[in-house]
């Protein structure tokens, strides 16, 4: 009888443990993945203020140069947005900067002839990987897509 209550007290015990552990990790996650969310009222104000309080009150991962959105204005008013859905509306209509979010998760801005000429740039890259036949015969014609 001993043997059997010993059993059981176990087996409740690492249940209690393995639900504790998923409440535990499911908060964690839910957190991770919630998104800033912006609460502001912006009228004819400089962009350098928007980008301002969007790096300082809200911690948003942003980096910009003041001389680059000097004359810039913006208003919109943000209720309960999410941080890159506000960064998509603070420049969906200008016309002279833009951002890129780069691989650490950090928002650009930068003047739009530099974000349109580093795509122009990436489609033009050379291959550097090893090649995999030798040895080998090719025929046909190249046409280039300008002249047919």
């Amino acid at each position: 009888m001993h043997r059997f209550t010993h059993n059981a007290t176990l087996v409740h015990a690492s249940f209690l443990i393995v639900v504790a552990l998923f409440c535990i990790s499911q908060t964690a996650y839910s957190q991770e993945n919630e998104e800033i969310k912006i609460n502001e009222y912006y009228w004819d104000a400089p962009l350098a203020k928007v980008l301002s309080d969007f790096k300082n009150k809200y911690k948003i991962p942003l980096e910009y140069e003041e001389a680059t959105v000097k004359d810039l204005k913006f208003g919109y008013l943000f209720t309960n947005t999410p941080a890159s859905r506000a960064m998509e509306i603070v420049f969906r209509e200008n016309k002279t900067v833009g951002f890129i979010l780069d691989s650490n998760h950090v928002y650009k801005v930068l003047p739009l002839s530099i974000i349109n000429a580093s795509k122009l740039s990436s489609s033009i890259q050379k291959w550097e990987g090893k090649p995999e036949k030798f040895k080998f015969t090719a025929t046909g014609v190249i046409k280039d897509k300008l002249s047919g």
